[in-house]
């Protein structure tokens, strides 16, 4: 539950950080920046950053001990000594016997098996999608004609594979399907998109190389295990514009204002097709709310000034140590040895842990025969 919350957090904080810089501010993330920040944040949503960061330290402590030499020695101080409350959350602690067995629980802990079902709902969920997705795109490859009887494929410039262009009526606009190998697919009337048909092909080529199917696969996983959480929503939104843009700026790069104004139909175009299926949405007609945003950064109309590379490095590494904050707080359970069957833990709200080398500090019980004042508060 812990770990849960601070994923919640940091990812959160990287969010509305993101959103600082790049909407509110008079300045902007160039798009090729804003393509890694928005894939590192998806990292602070699905990985248990605290959790990592503590199994991280412990490795190198390890390391450090037995490959170089360094001993980091026991420090005995008083302060050691551990107080516990039975009825906070967020600091557990568990109780073996000397068989090992587990006696009793406080904290976070008694929550994890709640935590693991509703994280095998989420993996049960993004399985179901890609099964879906697998099966959608096979049945719209099985149906393809290709394009061009005499070239069947285009290579991508960038990866050097190549992509199958086809036709499809399965498909109300142009879109890329497949994961492993993606095709581009037009629809039956596709000579709407005659003027800019190029361009066209030229942007879906952009979404298989920068494997934007999988970029979404993954946003839907932030959404499938966020799916209370609005900014995970944003994010998925602010992706698919950014994936968008940049596969406008692939396809009409040296081209001229009429390419450009042909080219914007050819999106309209796009946007006005019905999809057949929820999970193999269009790609270039993707959100019409999106579709002015695209067409004045097309067309040059009320852009921001650009950060510099510099600048946006260093606002990178803000966002990224600005939401680690969470992080920080992470502690491990507490594991405690006793012999006793549990039954002397249960019913109490506080807990003193006092290690056995730290019972010499105490030649008597600090608590025994001494008035205790409870006029300020619960907890002394």
């Amino acid at each position: 539950m812990r770990l849960y919350i601070h994923m919640i957090l940091c990812g959160s904080l990287y969010t509305l950080m993101y959103m600082l810089f790049d909407r509110i501010l008079p300045y902007e993330f160039p798009l090729k920046w804003k393509r890694w920040l928005l894939r590192v944040n998806i990292l602070f949503y699905l990985l248990p950053v605290p959790w990592l960061a503590a199994e991280l330290r412990d490795v190198i402590k390890m390391l450090l001990e037995t490959v170089v030499g360094i001993t980091f020695p026991e420090v005995h101080d008083i302060k050691e000594i551990d107080t516990f409350n039975g009825t906070d959350l967020w600091k557990s602690m568990l109780v073996f016997n000397e068989e090992g067995k587990l006696i009793y629980i406080t904290g976070y802990e008694k929550v994890m098996p709640v935590i693991k079902a509703v994280l095998v709902l989420c993996m049960t969920a993004l399985f179901l999608w890609i099964v879906l997705y697998t099966k959608v795109s096979r049945q719209c490859k099985s149906s393809m004609v290709f394009l061009d009887m005499n070239h069947h494929y285009i290579q991508d410039q960038h990866t050097g594979k190549k992509v199958a262009v086809g036709i499809s009526p399965c498909v109300s606009s142009p879109v890329t399907v497949g994961l492993i190998k993606p095709a581009i697919l037009l629809p039956v009337d596709y000579h709407g998109y005659d003027d800019a048909l190029k361009e066209v092909i030229l942007h879906e080529l952009n979404h298989v190389s920068c494997k934007d199917a999988i970029e979404r696969f993954f946003c839907f996983g932030v959404i499938v295990v966020h799916i209370f959480n609005p900014l995970a929503y944003y994010l998925f939104r602010e992706m698919i514009a950014v994936s968008e843009m940049i596969s406008d700026e692939a396809a009409l790069e040296g081209r001229t204002k009429q390419q450009k104004a042909d080219y914007i139909r050819c999106i309209m175009t796009a946007s006005q097709g019905v999809s057949r299926s929820m999970i193999l949405a269009p790609s270039l007609g993707i959100t019409k709310s999106l579709l002015r945003k695209r067409m004045e950064r097309i067309m040059g109309i009320g852009r921001k000034k650009v950060w510099k590379n510099g600048m946006t490095v260093f606002l990178m590494a803000v966002c990224v140590l600005g939401s680690s904050i969470p992080a920080m707080a992470y502690q491990k359970p507490s594991t405690i040895l006793d012999t006793d069957d549990g039954s002397s833990w249960k019913g109490l709200d506080t807990y003193l842990i006092i290690p056995k080398e730290k019972e010499d500090f105490f030649e008597e019980n600090p608590f025994e025969e001494k008035p205790m004042d409870f006029s300020h508060g619960d907890e002394i």
